[in-house]
């Protein structure tokens, strides 16, 4: 294989390995996601062990002889893919699609282990076969199916099924090359040679896109966005995750260049000093020889007539006498170029295409078409070689140069620690740096944003005590006022100072004992509400038909409905709903819900009360066809004493806490409410409840 890849394997492979590390992090922030459907840290363990895989192979393309290694790193990635299957086996399970028992892993197992008798190459074609593929496409179809019923944003999660999906094949099909078909057909070596890239790079950039994809989604849970996301910088901007993302791979694609720059500077460094040093080793000798050959070359006569003749003979003659030095030498390739750097005669019998284009622009070709001496170094087929490549010009008599000799040479370098593995090493060490001054740059400002919230939550808090103290004052103070005027009147007729007939007497006792009830309606509702927000509410849960609970409460109000000739409806997809609720509190839930339906609902219109059974909860809707609610007042109606401004007018029957008491008690009981509006059209107050015991 040839091509710019050849040599850059070690980086691909740290690349690779720092996306799963990436991913396993983002894992582990999701467990606090209280409402997480699929088992994140599974996949945490899954990138965490495929990163470590990924990072041996460079350690395996370094190191020289290790035969304990393959066999280790393919132990860790059967294991890995494991991991991935049960990933995938548990999120099928938490989402009620399909229960795949343990059994499954034995047929799956015996087919991985099956190449071993082909050797390492073969048994890990195998594992990728019957443990990589299945096991990335199941779990690519059960993110699909999570991002299907996701109450949050569905778009991070199908992104990763798709991202997953073309990573499954790339890493279940895509096998190193073995004896037996299909591994012989479609292996590492033929898809480089059809595209052009490595399949490790294509893996490498799907995992990325793949952490990237969690890191957004992990975005959308509330406890866990801030963590990275809110970074202000000392000008007041904050950066999306886009740019956050754009950062680290600007940092890895330098690191790359400065892996190819460091390794490349290095190498030529010491080839200075070995031209510098005097001869005390093989390798300084060996390239003192090749200099001296390159030189006498460059002086001969024959070499001089092939460039400035072009006549066969003396090409012939030029040709030979490369040949001689390229064994006296052991010289990979003895050339001579033009001025125009377009080749004479070469030891190499066939010029790939594009040759002589290069050749124009080598750094040691241009120095010596100046009149000096050129070298360059470049890497070999071997980790450790590299391609010695030396210059000389060819001058005619009078100075002029005519065209150029060049030599290449292998050289074998044995360093204690490989330049690229320091140069990758940095590049590590930098990223790591970045994320813990985004994270602690975050965590400050994180810091700033709740101490800022804090404040404003006190400010409103404040607001709301003086709007509660004015609104419960008046809500008490205006029965009082009317128990007393009665109270003064039933004094006076019985001081004979003035005349009440029965009647009057009646309707002054019936105020006294509304406005008392009212009262102590306000208190208890004040208390309740107390009570919900200390977290002390007192709730008897049983397994409860919440459908005939329902039923019963339409019953009670059908007649209020009739009065109003409004059509009162109930219905379910079931015909009988079983859940774990507070049977009294759900009937106060429920009423009041229907009542304010009814209350907001013109003559003549429906409320609809429907159950419906899911897969992990039961919906509850009450759907009126009343007044409506105003846009801005959606967010507020479910604060205390708020009422929507196209009903302030009406005459107020309840204490205006019906709706916080409702949300407070649905999730005590573990479910969420919420409610949806058109003005002018009607109204849907809707709520949940968790059908887990």
């Amino acid at each position: 294989m040839s091509g710019f890849f050849n040599d850059q394997y070690d980086y691909i492979y740290f690349f690779y390995g720092l996306a799963f590390f990436f991913l396993a992090i983002v894992c582990i922030t999701l467990q606090k996601d209280k409402t997480r459907i699929l088992p994140w840290p599974l996949l945490a363990v899954f990138g965490l062990i495929h990163g470590i895989n990924e990072w041996l192979e460079i350690y395996e393309i370094v190191s020289t002889g290790e035969k304990i290694l393959p066999a280790v790193r393919l132990i860790i990635l059967g294991f890995s893919y494991v991991v991935l299957f049960e990933f995938a086996r548990t999120g099928l399970k938490r989402l009620g699609l399909k229960k795949i028992g343990w059994w499954v892993y034995l047929p799956f197992l015996a087919g991985a282990l099956s190449g071993a008798r082909h050797g390492f190459a073969g048994c890990e074609a195998t594992i990728r076969y019957f443990l990589g593929f299945p096991a990335g496409l199941l779990s690519s179809w059960m993110i699909y199916r999570a991002s299907r019923i996701e109450y949050r944003e569905k778009k991070p999660l199908l992104f990763l099924s798709l991202m997953w999906a073309g990573y499954a094949v790339t890493t279940g099909v895509i096998v190193p090359e073995s004896t037996f078909f299909p591994a012989s057909w479609l292996n590492f070596d033929s898809f480089y040679r059809v595209t052009g890239v490595p399949v490790q790079f294509v893996r490498g950039i799907f995992a990325l896109f793949s952490s990237m994809a969690v890191w957004f989604y992990s975005q959308t849970v509330p406890s866990i966005k801030h963590t990275y996301n809110v970074i202000r910088f000392p000008w007041r901007f904050k950066p999306s995750k886009w740019l956050i993302m754009v950062t680290f791979g600007t940092l890895i694609g330098l690191g790359w260049v400065f892996t190819n720059y460091f390794d490349y500077y290095m190498g030529m460094h010491m080839v200075e000093n070995m031209r510098k040093d005097s001869p005390l080793n093989d390798l300084t000798r060996e390239l003192a020889k090749v200099g001296r050959a390159a030189y006498s070359l460059s002086v001969s006569p024959k070499i001089a007539a092939a460039i400035t003749s072009g006549q066969i003979d003396d090409i012939g003659k030029a040709r030979v006498l490369l040949i001689q030095t390229q064994e006296k030498t052991g010289a990979l390739e003895c050339t001579v170029l033009n001025a125009l750097g377009k080749v004479v005669v070469s030891t190499e019998t066939v010029l790939f295409e594009g040759t002589e284009a290069r050749y124009k622009t080598r750094p040691y070709f241009i120095k010596s078409l100046s009149g000096e001496l050129g070298y360059y170094l470049t890497r070999g087929s071997g980790y450790y070689e590299r391609i010695y490549s030396i210059s000389y010009p060819v001058k005619d008599k009078p100075g002029k140069v005519l065209g150029v000799i060049l030599i290449k040479k292998q050289i074998v370098e044995h360093p204690v620690i490989p330049v690229r593995l320091i140069s990758i090493v940095i590049t590590l060490v930098v990223c790591i740096i970045a994320i813990i001054l985004f994270v602690a740059w975050g965590r400050k400002e994180r810091l700033i944003d709740l101490v800022e919230q804090a404040n404003k939550q006190l400010r409103e808090l404040d607001k709301t005590k003086n709007d509660f103290i004015s609104i419960v004052s008046h809500d008490l103070k205006s029965p009082l006022v009317s128990i007393r005027d009665a109270a003064t009147l039933l004094l006076r007729d019985n001081a004979h100072t003035m005349s009440l007939d029965t009647r009057e007497k009646k309707d002054l006792l019936e105020t006294i004992i509304h406005n008392t009830d009212y009262q102590v309606r306000l208190v208890n509702d004040l208390l309740d509400v107390s009570k919900i927000e200390a977290g002390t509410i007192e709730l008897h849960m049983e397994l409860i038909d919440i459908l005939a609970v329902a039923k019963k409460i339409v019953v009670s109000l059908q007649s209020r409905a009739e009065q109003k000739k409004i059509k009162l409806v109930l219905s379910a997809n079931r015909e009988s709903l079983v859940i774990l609720i507070d049977e009294e509190r759900m009937r106060r839930v429920m009423t009041n819900l229907i009542d304010n339906a009814l209350k907001f609902t013109a003559e003549t219109g429906t409320v609809t009360v429907r159950l419906e059974d899911r897969d992990h909860d039961v919906l509850v809707k009450v759907i009126d066809t009343g007044i409506g609610i105003p846009p801005d007042d959606v967010a507020k109606l479910f604060q205390k004493f708020y009422r929507a401004s196209n009903v302030r007018g009406r005459r107020k029957d309840g204490s205006g806490l019906g709706l916080v008491i409702a949300k407070g008690l649905i999730e005590a009981q573990g479910g969420t409410m919420g409610l949806d509006s058109e003005l002018g059209k009607g109204t849907t107050f809707y709520f949940t409840l968790s059908k887990q015991k």
